[in-house]
C-alpha cells in the first residue's frame, strides 16, 4: 500500500500506540453482493514477534 511520506509512521512504538488506542479494525472485502466491511476488535502483543502481535476476533456468524 502506498503511504506518502507526511503520513508515513515507522517508530515501532507509536504504532502500537495508535493500535492500542484503536482497539479496532476494519476487514472489507468484495462479494457477490457488494462491499462488505465488519469492525474486528483487537488486542496487541507488543513482546510477541519482531513487531508484536495483534489478535482479533470474528464471529462466525458474521455473514462476511
Amino acid at each position: 500500500m502506498y503511504i506518502p511520506k507526511a503520513f508515513a509512521v515507522s517508530e515501532l512504538a507509536e504504532l502500537h500506540g495508535l493500535i492500542e488506542h484503536s482497539g479496532v479494525a476494519t476487514l472489507v472485502c468484495q462479494g457477490e453482493q457488494g462491499l462488505q466491511a465488519s469492525h474486528l476488535p483487537l488486542l496487541l502483543a507488543p513482546g510477541e514477534g519482531e513487531f508484536g502481535t495483534l489478535y482479533g476476533h470474528f464471529a462466525r456468524a458474521n455473514p462476511q
